[in-house]
């Protein structure tokens, strides 16, 4: 299903239940590892919408989760994104702030919320919060989780016709950001609320960035050009991440 820092995960079926298992990908089995994701199902049993761990094994290092419904977020269609409620949205904010309140530290990369149209928004691959090298706050924790919708972190258009749709993805998950946004300013107030909507419209100027720059054939262009660049002769190209000290949003 997929290869992580420390695992790769396989999906198990045993009478019509579905489950991920995840095995080390190294040689050595770590304990520690292995204790980080016991703790935390410990942290989130009975939490609903947090996956669910039901086995482990300290001698070989795998562990056992009932599997969420639904895609992650990046597999999203544009679409999809339009079509996700504010009901789900609105869900979408208790569950972090409980996992935040019951210890849990959730990483926040696209790759480890899920999502289904029928039961909302899901989240995977966490640990407790004393384990972490860095703790996030509150309004990190609301403002960071669904900073981007439909596109893969690392990637990177290829074509014309590419920027295009990735366009469309960034123009649906702009709308669901800015009605997240209205749901984030109804339920979190204070000074939590406040710095958690500022991480919001710091991911809406982004987003609006992006959208402009990809509508820009010139600006295309030259992405296409850097692309092929980087291809040809690795980091050290012009316009390669090595060479430029911000990106589209900064």
């Amino acid at each position: 299903m997929g290869h992580g820092k420390t695992s790769t995960a396989f999906k198990l079926t045993i009478h019509d239940a579905a489950y991920v298992v995840r095995i080390p990908t190294g040689r050595e089995i770590r304990p520690e590892v292995v204790e980080s994701h016991t703790a935390a199902a410990v942290l989130a049993r009975g939490v609903p919408h947090l996956e669910q761990i039901v086995a482990a094994s300290y001698t070989d290092g795998f562990t056992v989760a009932e599997m969420l419904p639904g895609k992650r977020l990046y597999r999203l269609t544009a679409d999809e994104i339009s079509r996700i409620p504010n009901d789900h949205l609105n869900e979408l904010i208790p569950t972090l702030l409980t996992a935040y309140g019951y210890g849990i530290e959730l990483d926040l990369n696209m790759e480890n919320f899920i999502y289904d149209r029928k039961t909302g928004f899901g989240i995977i691959d966490f640990e407790p919060a004393d384990l972490a090298i860095v703790r996030k706050d509150r309004s990190q924790v609301v403002g960071y989780a669904i900073r981007r919708l439909g596109v893969q972190e690392s990637y990177e258009p290829e074509t014309t016709e590419d920027y295009d749709r990735v366009r469309g993805l960034y123009e649906a998950s702009r709308g669901v950001l800015i009605r997240y946004r209205q749901q984030v300013e109804q339920r979190l107030t204070g000074e939590d609320g406040r710095a958690a909507l500022r991480v919001i419209d710091r991911g809406l100027r982004i987003v609006r960035t992006t959208i402009g720059n990809y509508a820009d054939p010139e600006w295309v262009a030259f992405g296409l050009r850097a692309k092929r660049l980087r291809d040809e002769h690795g980091d050290h190209a012009p316009g390669s991440r090595a060479n430029t000290s911000s990106d589209a949003g900064a």
